[in-house]
Formats: C-alpha cells, structure tokens, sequence
C-alpha cells in the first residue's frame, strides 16, 4: 500500500496526507494511543465499533470524533468530543455544514470514502485555516473501524490543535 493517498480536499488546503505507521511521529501522544489500539484490534479486518471503550481511554474524550457512513458519501456524527465542537462546532450531520462550502463537504467525503476503502488509518497535518481558524496547527488520526464486523463504515480519529509558537 502506497503512504500516500491522492486527496482533493487536502492539497487544496495544502494540509499533508500520510498514511499511518509503526514509525509515525504524532505530535500528541493521544493520537498514537488511539492508533495503537487500531493495530492491536484490527484482527483479520477492522476493529468493532463495540471493542472501543471509552472509559478506558478518557483522556481522549474531548478531541475524539466518530463518524458513520450512511451511504456513499453520506456521513453522519456519532460523537464529537469538546475540542472537537469548538473547533468545527456541533452537527449530527456533515453535509448540513454551510451550503457555500458543498464542494469542499463534497473532497471531505471523497477522502473519508477512500479511508474506509484502504482499510488504513491515515494522519493529517497542516493548519485549520479553512475552518476559519488560520492561528492553530493540527494533527489528526482517521482510522476506519466496522459496526458489524463485515463493513467499513464508521471512522473514529483524534483531532489535537496547538497554537504554533
């Protein structure tokens, strides 16, 4: 599997791309805590939905995210952690984001409908501008997990926003 993955939404908003690995270098640690347990539940397929326990992993509650795929890039919010509301704000459902910006909801979906196909965590650096918050940095995790055990459709991920000294 190639490192990196040809995404739309990320070169335009000049954020890097990179598939996740043994060697990543996470600049939070609750990034790599989260992709450890990717790795030791993956199995034969994905983790389950159902092997992720929340309690055992509070300290990534406020900036973890989970999404389901409804259908081809359609994807709804499961759970937002606080950091996560206040940097893209509270909504149950993706494509309800501002009608001006449906093209770029349109790339979004387009790259989480390629995680889910590559069966791959991917992690994303760069800068929160396009959300309108061009002073904070940020690093997240996107891994693809299974509500059932035979599909790709959710992703769970880290999101960590620093101000760049």
């Amino acid at each position: 599997m190639p490192d990196e993955l040809d995404s739309t939404f990320h070169e335009e908003r000049g954020l890097e791309l990179a598939c996740a690995a043994d060697n990543t270098e996470f600049a939070d640690e609750r990034l790599g805590q989260l992709f450890n347990w990717w790795q030791g539940n993956r199995g034969d397929f994905l983790p389950l939905r159902s092997a992720f326990d929340i309690v055992q992993f509070k300290s990534l509650v406020p900036n973890i995210f989970l999404f389901k795929r409804k259908g081809p890039s359609d994807y709804e919010w499961i759970l937002q952690g606080e950091e996560v509301i206040a940097l893209f704000g509270k909504t149950t459902k993706l494509s309800d984001l501002d009608e001006r910006r449906q093209g770029e909801v349109d790339q979004l979906f387009h790259y989480y409908d390629t995680v889910l196909e590559r069966k791959a965590c991917f992690v994303n650096n760069g800068n929160l501008n396009y959300v309108n918050k061009p002073s904070l940095s940020f690093q997240s995790i996107d891994c693809p997990i299974s509500s059932d055990g035979t599909h790709a459709d959710m992703i769970i991920g880290i999101i960590a926003a620093w101000s760049p000294e």
